[in-house]
């Protein structure tokens, strides 16, 4: 009875410790399967962090580029109207020379005749076209000083 007894108690005694050993290795699986979703977490997060932050740096980059297209747009816009006020200004100088011309006595109009007729020769003009001018009477030679 008392060799049954030990008996009893020593395979209490390892049944006991092979449930020790039983739970020790559940409790080291379960660290080793937590430290996985750790790792897998961390690489998920870490992942999604570096999309944001290449999202951020496009977007950032799109909006760089939008500001520098508007500002050469507008650019442009100023320089166009720069110059069609330039034009508008010779326009209206040409204008203002035009009305002076023509409100000169005869002789300075037939002075400025001769201005002309000399500078449409000198540019690159052939002169066939110079004296179509001519004989249309345009420009017709005044007397010569």
């Amino acid at each position: 009875m008392l060799q049954a007894k030990q008996h009893q108690e020593t395979r209490e005694r390892e049944e006991q410790q092979s449930l020790l050993e039983q739970m020790a290795c559940k409790k080291h699986q379960q660290v080793k399967q937590t430290k996985r979703h750790c790792s897998y977490f961390e690489q998920v997060v870490r992942k999604q962090q570096e999309q944001a932050l290449k999202m951020r740096r496009q977007q950032e980059e799109r909006v760089a580029k939008q500001v520098e297209y508007g500002k050469a747009v507008r650019r442009l816009v100023l320089e166009c109207q720069d110059q069609l006020v330039h034009k508008w200004a010779i326009c209206f100088e040409a204008g203002k020379h035009q009305q002076q011309d023509m409100q000169k006595p005869p002789d300075c109009n037939g002075q400025l005749k001769r201005t002309r007729m000399q500078e449409l020769r000198a540019s690159v003009l052939p002169d066939k076209y110079c004296r179509a001018v001519e004989h249309k009477g345009w420009m017709k030679p005044g007397p010569k000083d």
